[in-house]
Protein backbone atom coordinates (compact mmCIF):
# COMPACT_ATOMS: atom_id res chain seq x y z
CA UNK A 1 0.00 0.00 0.00
CA UNK A 2 1.03 3.10 -0.13
CA UNK A 3 3.82 4.55 2.42
CA UNK A 4 2.42 6.46 4.94
CA UNK A 5 2.30 5.86 8.89
CA UNK A 6 -1.82 5.10 8.45
CA UNK A 7 -1.11 2.19 5.33
CA UNK A 8 1.92 0.98 7.42
CA UNK A 9 1.44 0.80 10.85
CA UNK A 10 -1.95 1.42 11.29
CA UNK A 11 -1.62 5.11 12.50
CA UNK A 12 -4.49 7.27 13.33
CA UNK A 13 -2.19 10.19 11.65
CA UNK A 14 -1.62 9.58 8.33
CA UNK A 15 -0.82 12.58 7.12
CA UNK A 16 2.76 11.08 7.98
CA UNK A 17 5.17 9.89 5.12
CA UNK A 18 8.24 7.38 6.32
CA UNK A 19 11.21 8.92 5.64
CA UNK A 20 15.16 8.68 5.99
CA UNK A 21 15.80 12.05 6.41
CA UNK A 22 15.18 12.35 10.13
CA UNK A 23 16.66 13.14 12.97
CA UNK A 24 20.91 12.23 12.30
CA UNK A 25 22.38 9.30 14.01
CA UNK A 26 25.67 9.94 16.28
CA UNK A 27 28.46 8.70 14.22
CA UNK A 28 31.23 8.71 17.65
CA UNK A 29 33.43 6.00 18.27
CA UNK A 30 31.37 5.37 21.43
CA UNK A 31 28.24 4.34 19.48
CA UNK A 32 29.64 2.36 16.62
CA UNK A 33 30.85 0.25 19.15
CA UNK A 34 28.12 -0.20 20.35
CA UNK A 35 26.13 -0.64 17.78
CA UNK A 36 29.16 -3.37 16.52
CA UNK A 37 28.22 -5.30 19.67
CA UNK A 38 25.18 -6.45 18.13
CA UNK A 39 26.93 -8.03 15.05
CA UNK A 40 28.82 -10.83 14.30
CA UNK A 41 31.94 -10.20 13.18
CA UNK A 42 33.64 -13.98 12.58
CA UNK A 43 35.56 -12.81 9.50
CA UNK A 44 33.00 -13.04 6.96
CA UNK A 45 33.12 -10.26 4.33
CA UNK A 46 29.49 -9.26 5.42
CA UNK A 47 28.56 -9.30 9.61
CA UNK A 48 25.51 -10.72 10.78
CA UNK A 49 22.87 -9.08 13.12
CA UNK A 50 22.98 -11.17 16.22
CA UNK A 51 19.86 -13.01 17.72
CA UNK A 52 20.31 -10.54 20.66
CA UNK A 53 19.27 -7.86 18.83
CA UNK A 54 16.00 -8.71 20.09
CA UNK A 55 16.54 -8.08 23.62
CA UNK A 56 16.31 -4.01 22.25
CA UNK A 57 12.72 -4.46 21.25
CA UNK A 58 12.18 -6.44 24.25
CA UNK A 59 13.39 -3.25 26.02
CA UNK A 60 11.21 -1.09 24.10
CA UNK A 61 8.27 -3.27 25.03
CA UNK A 62 9.17 -3.49 28.70
CA UNK A 63 9.27 0.42 28.79
CA UNK A 64 5.64 1.19 27.40
CA UNK A 65 4.41 -1.19 29.83
CA UNK A 66 6.29 0.77 33.56
CA UNK A 67 5.72 4.23 31.63
CA UNK A 68 2.85 4.91 34.48
CA UNK A 69 4.83 3.40 37.12
CA UNK A 70 8.12 5.91 36.76
CA UNK A 71 8.62 9.36 38.35
CA UNK A 72 9.73 11.95 36.18
CA UNK A 73 12.94 11.72 36.85
CA UNK A 74 13.33 7.91 36.10
CA UNK A 75 10.98 8.63 33.19
CA UNK A 76 13.51 11.18 31.78
CA UNK A 77 16.07 8.30 32.04
CA UNK A 78 13.82 5.58 30.39
CA UNK A 79 13.25 7.68 27.50
CA UNK A 80 16.99 8.30 26.75
CA UNK A 81 17.53 4.67 27.15
CA UNK A 82 14.71 3.82 24.65
CA UNK A 83 16.18 6.86 22.07
CA UNK A 84 18.71 5.29 22.53
CA UNK A 85 17.51 1.45 21.65
CA UNK A 86 15.90 2.94 18.80
CA UNK A 87 18.94 4.58 17.31
CA UNK A 88 20.62 1.44 17.51
CA UNK A 89 18.12 -0.22 15.88
CA UNK A 90 18.19 2.43 13.09
CA UNK A 91 22.12 2.11 12.35
CA UNK A 92 21.46 -1.61 11.88
CA UNK A 93 18.50 -1.36 9.75
CA UNK A 94 20.43 1.41 7.49
CA UNK A 95 23.93 -0.86 7.55
CA UNK A 96 21.60 -3.62 6.27
CA UNK A 97 20.09 -1.82 3.29
CA UNK A 98 22.95 -0.41 2.49
CA UNK A 99 24.18 -3.91 2.12
CA UNK A 100 21.34 -4.91 -0.83
CA UNK A 101 22.57 -5.08 -4.32
CA UNK A 102 22.29 -1.09 -5.66
CA UNK A 103 20.16 -3.22 -8.78
CA UNK A 104 17.71 -3.81 -6.35
CA UNK A 105 17.83 -0.61 -5.02
CA UNK A 106 16.74 0.99 -8.57
CA UNK A 107 13.50 -0.90 -8.67
CA UNK A 108 10.23 1.31 -8.23
CA UNK A 109 8.40 -0.50 -6.26
CA UNK A 110 5.00 0.87 -7.88
CA UNK A 111 5.95 -1.25 -10.40
CA UNK A 112 5.23 -4.00 -8.36
CA UNK A 113 2.57 -3.07 -6.78
CA UNK A 114 -1.46 -3.37 -7.72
Amino acid sequence: GPNTAKHQIDSPVDELEYSDNGEKLPLGPNFQQLVALYYNDDGDEHPRVKEETQYLLKQLQISIGSTDQLNETEQEKQDKLDIRCLQVLRALIHNQIKKIDPELKERKPGKYRE
